[in-house]
């Protein structure tokens, strides 16, 4: 149990710890800074918030990433990843013969520029191609079939 000059002098130790704290508290608020100084962090924060709307605005997309801004959201299995698509080529015997990194969502405007590259690199059209269903379209099976390519 306490005693009474024990409890106050607990009381008065509380008191001075108080009142060193406001005259900080009050010392703060006079020098350059503090409040000004979140206020400033405040406004920068704003102005990257307004110039990310206007890009998100600009670009179509639904969301932005706020590490990489030329990085998307790809789908992939259980949700989305942020990144880009990589593209490889392959002969039969497994040698890598064409690749590509892109912003692209989807794999669709790919597939002309990778039998491109093929055809630049060895001479001569693939007699044959095997994509995923990310380049399927119309205007792809078009391109394979006017290149006379095996798809």
């Amino acid at each position: 149990m306490w005693t009474r000059s024990r409890r106050c002098a607990i009381r008065a130790q509380l008191r001075r710890q108080l009142e060193a704290w406001q005259k900080q508290a009050d010392r703060d608020d006079l020098e350059p800074g503090g409040l000004e100084v979140a206020i400033g962090e405040l406004n920068r924060t704003l102005d990257e918030f307004t110039h990310r709307l206007e890009r998100l605005k600009k670009s179509g997309l639904k969301k932005l990433s706020r590490t990489d801004q030329d990085a998307h959201f790809l789908r992939q299995r259980g949700g989305f990843v942020l990144g880009y698509t990589g593209q490889i080529t392959v002969s039969d015997d497994h040698l890598i013969v064409a690749q590509r990194v892109t912003q692209n969502v989807t794999d669709n405007g790919s597939l002309e520029r990778m039998l491109d590259q093929v055809e630049q690199r060895c001479g001569a059209p693939p007699g044959a191609a095997l994509a995923d269903r990310g380049f399927f379209s119309t205007s792809n099976i078009e391109q394979v079939e006017k290149r006379n390519i095996d798809a």
